[in-house]
């Protein structure tokens, strides 16, 4: 299920797309490698952090495996930042914050239990 995302985009991309979604030879090629990469690498770690942090009751959050899934994330997008052709990857060390749609409040009691992670 976890590559269901990813085919769609690329058949919505190649049915409807009129040649201008899916670009042709090596360009193509760089574009599934990456929709590829943050799928199988930089997705897990980042799930960890949301479901530690957001969807975990505290009593049972495992702050540990949250921060060392931030920081594999934060090495992650460095080197995206590093390797993605023209810069388009991230540029910062902090993933995006994940902690949007919670209830009011709730950012600053995750920040005072995950002190550098939000």
């Amino acid at each position: 299920m976890a590559q269901a995302p990813a085919a769609r985009l690329r058949y919505l991309a190649a049915t409807y797309g009129g040649g201008r979604l899916l670009p042709e030879g090596t360009a193509r090629w760089v574009g599934e490698q990456w929709m590829d990469w943050q799928q199988t690498t930089l997705l897990p770690p980042m799930r960890t952090v949301f479901w530690q942090l957001i969807r975990t009751p505290p009593d049972k959050q495992d702050m540990a495996a949250a921060q060392t899934a931030h920081q594999t994330t934060g090495i992650l997008g460095a080197y995206a930042a590093r390797t993605s052709p023209g810069g388009s990857a991230p540029t910062s060390d902090r993933p995006p914050s994940m902690h949007r749609g919670c209830r009011p409040g709730a950012t600053a009691a995750l920040a005072g239990k995950a002190p550098g992670i939000l």
